[in-house]
């Protein structure tokens, strides 16, 4: 077990459903009965996820986004607060941290991109794959994703 009691980690009992999963059966199988579901992620089960992950890729970003301006905050936004830079100078400088922690200064030299830009990126965002249970257009600027180099 976790604990190295030698008793077996229990299966998560909690079902899962696709995004694009029928309203009707969410509602009589969920819903109606109070129970947990989870529902997969858009962005890696849908159909529409291979289009909008290559659009994401830090190469297509660089490429297609690179001279949007970004507002980034450190992760000790207290000491080293938020700054605004290029998308292409940012993403450049993620791929120069050592991320072993070697570096002395490392709560100081990570920014974090956390969404605060112009309109620029809005036709990109607009092909974020909702899933179906999602679709509001109160949520519509509710979105976020991360940047990832895999």
């Amino acid at each position: 077990g976790p604990m190295g009691g030698g008793a077996a980690s229990p299966v998560c009992s909690v079902a899962t459903e696709p995004p694009d999963v029928d309203p009707a059966h969410f509602e009589r199988a969920y819903r109606a009965r109070g129970s947990a579901v989870v529902i997969r992620n858009a962005t890696r089960f849908s159909a529409l996820a291979q289009g909008f992950r290559n659009a994401t890729s830090v190469e297509a970003l660089r490429s297609a986004f690179g001279s949007v301006h970004v507002t980034v905050s450190s992760a000790n936004a207290f000491s080293y607060g938020r700054k605004r830079m290029l998308l292409k100078d940012y993403l450049n400088s993620m791929s120069d941290i050592d991320y072993n922690g070697e570096s002395k200064d490392s709560s100081g030299s990570i920014y974090y991109w956390f969404g605060e830009h112009g309109e620029e990126l809005a036709p990109l965002l607009k092909r974020y794959p909702l899933p179906k249970l999602a679709i509001s257009s109160a949520e519509a600027d509710l979105l976020a994703f991360t940047v990832d180099s895999a």
